[in-house]
């Protein structure tokens, strides 16, 4: 994931970007396992900010890119965003997100976030069929039967000829392991046998809301597939 794992979650979401020490140390993971970055975010987005990084693959929109990139629920979509720019456009803090194949609500900078959360649910409870997927301050609006990113997780497994039927992650790192210390750990040991190496949040990373971008870094799982 990017957000709260390869980058702290900040209050403006444009200005997510992974720390010099953890781009150095995913290039050198990526150049001995086979990497694959799978954002909420639009795969545009998500690539603009891996440039440079010799990644396997990118997966946006929560799984829906790139093999849905011409879905039919597009223009559904579409229909979607004047509607909850009526409904939330006014709120102060509220930032509606266009994803192309989704919409992010982000109500992180408002000042009662409880409320606007459940203004923000109960429009899009009024939008018809949807997925909604939770975030940390933030609503994921989807097509309903949309994929989730454990599919998409396994279709980049098969694309990339690894087996499809790994086991569950493994034992969760130490709380105080840091991601860069997990992604180090992986730089450190050669690709023996063209083993992958998977890591996966145990929690998600959190930054404070006053736009603070050094947020805590969550711990990681780690687990190999066969």
């Amino acid at each position: 994931d990017f957000d709260g794992t390869l980058a702290p979650i900040v209050a403006d979401p444009d200005r997510a970007t992974m720390r010099p020490a953890t781009r150095r140390l995913l290039e050198a993971v990526a150049k001995a396992y086979p990497c694959v970055v799978i954002s909420g975010r639009s795969r545009d987005d998500v690539g603009r900010r891996l440039r440079g990084v010799p990644v396997a693959g990118v997966v946006g929109n929560h799984g829906l890119e790139p093999w849905h990139a011409e879905s039919r629920a597009t223009p559904g979509v579409r229909r979607w965003i004047p509607l909850l720019e009526e409904e939330l456009g006014a709120i102060p803090g509220v930032a509606i997100e266009d994803k192309g194949l989704s919409i992010a609500v982000h109500y992180r900078r408002c000042r009662d976030k409880a409320k606007t959360r459940a203004r923000v649910l109960a429009a899009a409870a009024r939008l018809g069929p949807a997925r909604l997927l939770g975030g940390k301050q933030v609503l994921n609006i989807l097509p309903a039967g949309a994929p989730h990113k454990g599919q998409a997780l396994l279709k980049m497994l098969a694309m990339t000829k690894m087996a499809s039927s790994s086991q569950p992650a493994g034992s969760p790192a130490s709380p105080r392991c840091s991601p860069s210390s997990n992604i180090s750990s992986l730089a450190r040991k050669p690709n023996r046998g063209g083993t992958p190496a998977m890591l996966s949040p145990a929690r998600t990373a959190t930054a404070p809301t006053n736009g603070n971008s050094r947020a805590s870094p969550a711990s990681l799982r780690r687990s190999r597939v066969p």
